[in-house]
């Protein structure tokens, strides 16, 4: 909860997560099951003097999608994470001890209407933000090198305007540690 002054205007916002992980009992290949949601309020329009949109003081980047970042940049900012919820659901592999595949799914509202002032041309009329699907296989190649490849993909719900692209990101990282 966050509570105190914005400006002329009162805060009072409400934000949180929960999240499980299963390890399922095969000895093979390690196979976890994992779900969860957030939730993090918006300012509802119809109330001038509280402001209600969550504050993402100490999480601005990449919480849960490095590119659903982009997509809030016409809201409040890039990476600012606020008036959003989600529910996933995911799998995680290791197929060998030094290689993991991760897959998740993200299904994404908007508790209130976007910004006032914002781009019409830009948001729709509902509430559904879209789908995201996550996929990242990562290593440990030795004990000075680790990689991934990370590619994401969303979706567009509703809450954008009809005719939306598909968005893809892809990026990978190989880390060499001495």
């Amino acid at each position: 909860m966050q509570a105190g002054d914005r400006g002329a205007q009162a805060r009072l916002a409400y934000g949180g997560y929960l999240y499980g992980k299963y390890a399922l009992p095969v000895e093979r290949v390690p196979i976890a099951l994992g779900a969860g949601s957030f939730y993090l309020s918006g300012d509802d329009p119809g109330s001038a003097d509280t402001y209600e949109g969550w504050n993402p003081v100490y999480s601005r980047w990449p919480k849960w999608s490095d590119l659903y970042i982009y997509s809030l940049a016409k809201e409040r900012g890039a990476g600012f994470w606020e008036n959003f919820a989600s529910m996933w659901f995911g799998i995680e592999i290791k197929p060998l001890d030094r290689i993991t595949l991760e897959e998740r799914l993200y299904l994404m509202w908007a508790p209130e209407a976007p910004p006032a002032g914002a781009s019409t041309s830009l948001f729709g009329a509902g509430s559904y933000r879209g789908t995201l699907s996550f996929v990242k296989l990562s290593g440990t190649l030795n004990k000075f090198l680790t990689a991934y490849i990370l590619w994401e993909a969303l979706l567009p719900g509703d809450y954008y305007f009809s005719g939306s692209d598909t968005a893809h990101f892809l990026r990978w990282e190989l880390l060499f540690k001495y």
